[in-house]
């Protein structure tokens, strides 16, 4: 991709799409108390505008998990990919907040979201590193793990689908949950 607008001025006034080739968005889950395992989604998209609105879809069914038949439970008994299709996270990032990134290459700061997410939107506060790798790319990623407790967003049944599926096993509620979100200057029309 063809390096665009070398200034201060037109990073600032560029809009950008996600580069799900180069972003991430993982949980961890525990059962049996002892047994964390990481998991994935595959199909994410999303852009900021220039004046600071962004959202971020999750395709739901993308999940992964490394294990088939986890992957369908976790698509229909947990997410309900049928009725859900998708979660979105929606924020309007303070310009002025980012402006150091230019000059230092990575900011920290903490940022409310709006998670939708299985028809129950939450608000939450979550720490982020913006940084600029480049003229054309910038990440933003969770500064540590967050925690998303599945009462919030009406899963717990789901959760205890799940278990039923394999035995009555115990599984954790809450779960850690980091990204690292590539976005690239969106090409101009």
């Amino acid at each position: 991709m063809a390096e665009s607008g070398g200034s201060k001025e037109a990073f600032f006034a560029s809009s950008w799409i996600l580069a799900p080739q180069h972003s991430s968005l993982n949980f961890l889950s525990t059962k049996k108390g002892t047994v964390t395992e990481v998991h994935e989604f595959n199909s994410l998209s999303g852009a900021v505008a220039p004046d600071g609105s962004a959202e971020v879809t999750i395709q739901l069914e993308s999940v992964s998990t490394g294990v088939d038949i986890r992957d369908v439970r976790m698509r229909f008994l947990l997410f309900q990919v049928d009725t859900y299709e998708q979660a979105t996270i929606t924020t309007s990032l303070d310009p002025a907040a980012i402006a150091p990134v230019w000059d230092n290459m990575r900011v920290a700061l903490e940022v409310p979201f709006a998670l939708s997410l299985h028809g129950v939107e939450q608000q939450l506060d979550i720490p982020v590193v913006v940084s600029r790798l480049g003229q054309n790319m910038v990440s933003v990623a969770s500064d540590g793990p967050f925690l998303i407790d599945a009462a919030d967003f009406a899963l717990e049944g789901g959760i205890a689908q799940l278990s039923e599926a394999v035995g009555n096993i115990g599984i954790a509620t809450t779960v850690p949950v980091v990204f690292d979100l590539a976005f690239t200057v969106a090409e101009s029309s």
